[in-house]
């Protein structure tokens, strides 16, 4: 998931009806939430583990697309890239698999 998706998902999941909302929420600045949907900075560490708590996504998920997404060499992206594909074999790993009548 990208910087967009965690916040809209954030907005989502506590019904809030402004980026102002958002942002007294996760303890940012109005401004730090336009600067983030606009590209122009990320997610900070502190703010990704705030956004994981809020939303139920591991924090590791989170920090992992965080950084995978501000890296800029290629080689720490396919490094965060290759963790993330770790990670995300482990925690499906952990999940319990839906019964086909359920799904």
């Amino acid at each position: 998931m990208h910087t967009n998706d965690y916040l809209e998902l954030v907005k989502r999941k506590l019904d809030l009806p402004s980026d102002y909302a958002l942002a007294k929420v996760l303890g940012v600045t109005r401004s730090a939430i336009s600067h983030m949907k606009m590209g122009k900075s990320g997610i900070g560490d502190e703010t990704a583990v705030k956004v994981a708590e809020l939303t139920g996504i591991p924090v590791a998920r989170v920090l992992i697309d965080v950084h995978l997404e501000r890296s800029k060499a290629p080689e720490v992206k396919a490094a965060w890239a290759s963790m993330m594909e770790k990670f995300s074999a482990s925690f499906d790993a952990l999940m319990p698999r839906r019964s086909p009548r359920l799904a």
